[in-house]
């Protein structure tokens, strides 16, 4: 996939690429976007990656130029599988729409040229459903679901 690129602010002419890893339990999911990210700067030096985890843990890992991380709330994965807020005392649709809004303002100020989402493809409960919608209707970002 070629990704084309246009002026960003101040003009950047780099590629900008955001990576979305759902909150699973361990490192592993941000282990693989860190090392996604690593050779994608490797391979373009003037590529900035954004990479965006609930996993405080994950901006202990990407201390490299080119690559920095925005966390999340974190959510836990319950023994039914389904999801709940770790840490914060909120709803659990309200904790969604926290995590949403920032992942989305997140997006519409890095101005991905390319958006990278790790095994969910709508995120943790659909809460890249708007996301991706707004995405969609700016027509410039690719994504790889």
């Amino acid at each position: 996939m070629t990704i084309k690129t246009s002026n960003k602010v101040n003009g950047h002419s780099g590629v900008r690429i955001a990576l979305y890893s759902h909150d699973g339990m361990g490192l592993g999911h941000i282990r693989r976007n860190l090392l996604i990210a690593q050779s994608l700067v490797a391979h373009r030096s003037e590529s900035d990656v954004l990479l965006i985890a609930g996993a405080h843990e994950a901006s202990v890992f990407s201390s490299e130029a080119g690559i920095d991380c925005l966390t999340v709330p974190r959510l836990r994965k319950e023994a039914d599988g389904s999801y709940a807020p770790r840490s914060m005392n909120l709803d659990l649709a309200d904790l969604l729409e926290v995590r949403s809004q920032a992942i989305g303002g997140a997006l519409r100020a890095f101005d991905p040229d390319l958006f990278i989402v790790d095994k969910k493809p709508r995120g943790a409960d659909g809460e890249l459903d708007t996301v991706l919608q707004d995405l969609r209707a700016r027509g410039r970002t690719k994504t790889v679901l």
